[in-house]
């Protein structure tokens, strides 16, 4: 943090972070292809490194270019992507404090938002802009891809 003030005196870190337990009994079984959408998710890709921007090129032309370039070939369309990962959040939060909430692949893309906005607000740097962009992308090629090309529908 700005000024030498340390994480933990920090007001916004104070707050209790969790919420109650819940008494939850998980099912035996997981629900029919999430052990294999698990699989898919975490195979290594070898391209996982970002390459340097090109010269002149802006935040959006960044993000644009790895959204539908590298990004897409290592993690399949936005749509199907993101829907993997509220399946894996849902299990994770259900076992956690039971069948509370239910996520949609949108809300993972603005949960990510705010994940590099926290960042953002620790270190500022052209990577957090580059990654708040590229999910922004994400999100109206999910909606286009739904065929809701005109805001926000639950």
């Amino acid at each position: 943090m700005s000024g030498g003030q340390d994480w933990k005196s920090s007001k916004c870190c104070q707050a209790p972070l969790r919420a109650p337990p819940v008494q939850y009994d998980p099912p035996d079984d997981p629900p029919d292809g999430l052990v294999e959408l698990i699989r898919k998710d975490l195979q290594l890709h070898d391209d996982d490194e970002t390459p340097e921007p090109a010269a002149g090129e802006t935040v959006l032309e960044e993000a644009a270019r790895l959204v539908a370039g590298d990004r897409q070939a290592a993690y399949d369309h936005p749509l199907p992507n993101h829907r993997r990962i509220a399946l894996l959040w849902n299990a994770f939060l259900a076992a956690r404090y039971g069948p509370v909430v239910t996520l949609t692949a949108e809300d993972v893309v603005w949960m990510m938002i705010a994940v590099k906005q926290a960042r953002d607000a620790h270190a500022a740097g052209r990577d957090n802009l580059v990654d708040v962009a590229g999910y922004a992308r994400c999100l109206e090629r999910m909606r286009a891809a739904e065929g809701r090309e005109g805001g926000y529908q639950p």
